[in-house]
This record gives C-alpha cells, structure tokens and sequence, in this order.
C-alpha cells in the first residue's frame, strides 16, 4: 500500500478560528513561479469563514493543501480597530493595510 497523496488532489483542512472573518493569501508555494503546479488558482485566495458547525468547531476555514505546499495568510476583516502590519519574508518586506468588508 502507498502512503504517499498524489500531489494532484490537494488535502481539505477545516480550521477552527475564534472570530469570523475574511482571509487572504500572501503567499502560495503551489504557484509556478515557485516551482508549483497551480493546483490552488488564484480565486481561491479570499476565503470567509462558514458559521455553521464543521465537526463541531464554530467557525471555520476551510484550506486545501496540495502536497509538499504551503500557504501564507493575513487577516482582512478584523474585530478590532483598522490597523498596519509589516510582514517580513526572507529579505524583503510587505506592508499589509487591514481593510474592512461590510
């Protein structure tokens, strides 16, 4: 029996969040130009939380991960004040500007 997934059908995650809110991803090794196969397209980069009860968590995101991938994401719909965020990748920095959806 083989243990290892194909890396054609990415894993489902279901993670549970203590707020509801909009996430975005900043950064996805499954892209090309990372040496991805782009398995994750681009509208799939803005995920919301569902309210109803996934395995008994509240609110949840749901990810999919294809194998030997990572995803990066900040939060774009937070319960507190409007606020900056400096994220530092390897030598280069991002300045992420936290915006409200109504």
């Amino acid at each position: 029996m083989n243990s290892l997934r194909s890396s054609n059908h990415p894993m489902h995650f279901k993670m549970e969040l203590k707020y509801r809110t909009v996430l975005q991803v900043i950064l996805n090794t499954d892209e090309r130009r990372y040496g991805g196969q782009g398995i994750v397209k681009e509208e799939q980069y803005l995920q919301r939380t569902i309210s109803k009860r996934v395995n008994g968590l509240r609110n949840c995101i749901e990810v999919s991960l294809p194998s030997r991938t990572a995803q990066v994401g900040v939060q774009v719909k937070p319960d507190f004040e409007n606020m900056k965020t400096v994220f530092t990748l390897g030598r280069s920095s991002i300045l992420i500007q936290r915006t409200y959806y109504e």
